[in-house]
C-alpha cells in the first residue's frame, strides 16, 4: 500500500508553491513532485482576495498532481512572517521533594506551563520552541531527560499568529478541495 504523500504549501505574494515528498521505510523524505503558480489574491503573506488565492493554489496543486501522478488532498500550509509574532516565556514544575530521574513527560509538562502566556484575543499559539532548561540551579540544559533533579524550568519562544489570518489560509485551502493537516511558521519549517 502506497503511503500518503507529505505535501507542503508555500503561498506568498509572488508565487504559490507545492512540494510533494514521500517518507521511505527508514523515515527519510524523498522528493517526488512540485507545482508552482503565480500568486494572486495575496499581499505580504496575507489573503486579500479569497477567490484569486484559491485559483492560484488550485493551479499549483494541479501542476504538482500532474508531476506526482496522483491526487493531493492533505497539506501542511506555511504561514508567513507578516502574521507571526514571537514572545519569550518561562515556566517550570516541581518534580518531587526528593530528586528523581527526569522523564519526557516532565519536560512536556514544563513546556506546557511556560506556554501559558496572556495573548490578545486576536492571537493564537502556533508553536512553542524550548530554548533551554534549568534543572534545580543548573542552567543551559538542552534536554533534561534522564538527568536527576527536583525542579525543572524551561525558557521557551512562543510563536503566535493572527487567528483570522490563519483561518483565512485554511479557508483558501479548503475551498481548493484540500484538507489542512497543520499550519506552520515558514521560517521555522525551513530551519527544521
Amino acid at each position: 500500500m502506497k503511503k500518503r504523500p507529505i505535501v507542503a504549501v508555500d503561498a506568498g505574494s509572488f508565487q504559490t508553491r507545492v512540494l510533494v515528498a514521500e517518507e521511505n521505510d527508514e523515515g527519510n523524505l524523498r522528493f517526488c513532485a512540485w507545482g508552482e503558480a503565480e500568486s494572486k489574491g495575496w499581499k505580504k503573506g496575507g489573503i486579500i482576495n479569497l477567490e484569486s488565492a484559491e485559483a492560484s493554489l488550485r493551479k499549483a496543486v494541479e501542476a504538482a498532481e500532474a508531476m506526482y501522478g496522483g491526487p493531493i488532498e492533505h497539506v501542511v500550509m506555511g504561514l508567513g512572517a507578516s502574521q507571526v509574532r514571537g514572545v519569550n516565556a518561562h515556566g517550570g514544575i516541581n518534580i518531587s521533594s526528593r530528586h528523581r530521574e527526569i522523564q519526557r513527560e516532565d519536560a512536556r509538562r514544563a513546556v506546557e506551563e511556560a506556554r501559558r502566556v496572556n495573548l490578545p484575543p486576536d492571537r493564537e499559539i502556533l508553536h512553542v520552541v524550548p530554548q533551554e532548561y534549568t534543572l534545580d540551579s543548573y542552567e543551559g540544559i538542552r534536554d533534561p531527560v534522564g538527568m536527576m533533579g527536583g525542579r525543572l524550568e524551561v525558557n521557551v519562544h512562543v510563536i503566535t499568529v493572527a487567528a483570522a489570518a490563519r483561518m483565512n489560509v485554511i479557508a483558501v485551502a479548503n475551498h481548493a478541495g484540500l484538507i489542512v493537516e497543520e499550519t506552520v511558521f515558514e521560517a521555522l519549517a525551513a530551519a527544521e
